[in-house]
């Protein structure tokens, strides 16, 4: 009998041990050893100056503005430290200075640049929010976490010259980010899919771009965490590290989403797979990237998103030392600023809305 039982408490050990460790590997918001609250912003709404859906989120410091891309009232919502709302950019239409769907405003040069994800194409305003100008990129659909900003030019994710021709199986050719010039031409273009989408036909084919203060560009991916980290102080933009990431949250995707699908046999797929929807790079190289996994119901109604049917998790990896955390998040990561610091969605109902400020310090 006792030669039984120690096996059995071993087993009993091991099973709990395990259990422990698995539940500790994924971290809430308040218990992480990384991310430290360095302030809150309550958004001022009232029935005359409000926001919709938040789409996306960029910050400017001097002076200090969030840009709020609005997505059900189609507009860009001009945010104070206070959290009131000083200013909207934009309004609903296909004029100038109209939007069908925007997904995403930054702040390039003295200028403020604001993407449609409807009509592909970007506005340009002064920073007082009047309408200059807008054109076509060449760089292909955008979307959030495509359009970024460094050293007073933009640069853009997705470039794809013709998706219809290139097929969606990707080449090992195919460039996918860009620096743009004033006319949204592409100027410089860098940067190719992962294996994943080499190997197989994807119809929801996205990258995600970031470039810290230092000039490396991060380039993340919608259906796989890796990132890969290219130089722009060097000359072709080389690519010189990929960053390996492991979240036991992460649900990959396990077949292939051809052309052809329907978007009912889409969203079937969809809920069982995870999606990056930003990608973050620090100064000190700490990479983020940000992802959620999504119930049967929010595909219920296409198009429109529903917050609480959606799970936000984060994996950040210091790419100097390795070290990691994995953390489940109240919202997602809206942004980051030039200090660094993250902006999280920390409440996203009406009248109650808060963004958490945060800092990253390794222990």
């Amino acid at each position: 009998m006792q030669s039984l039982y120690l096996p059995i408490v071993c087993l009993l050990l091991f099973f709990f041990i395990g259990c422990t460790e698995q539940e500790e590997s994924v971290v809430s918001l308040e218990a992480s050893s990384v991310l430290t609250e360095h302030s809150q912003i309550d958004l001022e709404e009232t029935d005359d100056r409000f926001i919709g859906l938040i789409r996306s989120l960029s910050v400017g410091l001097d002076p200090f503005r969030l840009y709020i891309v609005d997505r059900e009232m189609h507009r860009v919502a001009v945010v104070d430290s206070s959290g009131s709302i000083v200013d909207f950019i934009g309004s609903e239409g296909q004029g100038p200075g109209e939007f069908q769907s925007p997904t995403r405003a930054v702040q390039v040069g003295d200028s403020l640049w604001v993407e449609d994800g409807a009509s592909t194409q970007v506005s340009v305003f002064t920073p007082e929010g009047v309408f200059e100008r807008r054109a076509t990129p060449e760089t292909g659909p955008g979307g959030v976490g495509t359009l970024t900003a460094f050293e007073d030019r933009g640069y853009r994710a997705v470039f794809l010259q013709s998706s219809v021709a290139e097929g969606f199986q990707a080449s090992p050719e195919l460039q996918v980010a860009a620096r743009l010039d004033d006319t949204f031409d592409v100027a410089q273009a860098f940067g190719a899919f992962p294996p994943l989408y080499q190997e197989d036909e994807y119809t929801q084919r996205l990258a995600k771009l970031d470039i810290n203060r230092h000039g490396i560009a991060a380039l993340g991916f919608n259906l796989v965490l890796n990132v890969h980290l290219h130089d722009l102080n060097d000359q072709g933009y080389p690519e010189v590290k990929r960053v390996q990431f492991d979240h036991e949250a992460f649900e990959k995707i396990d077949q292939p989403l051809p052309l052809g699908m329907t978007p009912e046999e889409s969203a079937a797929i969809a809920h069982k797979r995870s999606e990056v929807v930003q990608t973050h790079l620090l100064s000190d190289t700490t990479v983020i990237q940000t992802f959620d996994n999504r119930t049967e119901a929010f595909h219920a109604e296409m198009g429109v998103p529903d917050r609480d049917e959606q799970t936000f998790y984060a994996a950040l990896k210091h790419v100097h030392s390795g070290t990691t955390e994995n953390v489940k998040l109240p919202g997602p990561i809206l942004a980051r600023d030039d200090n660094d610091r993250l902006y999280i969605e920390l409440n996203h109902r009406p009248d109650e809305r808060t963004i958490g400020v945060y800092e990253v310090n390794w222990p």
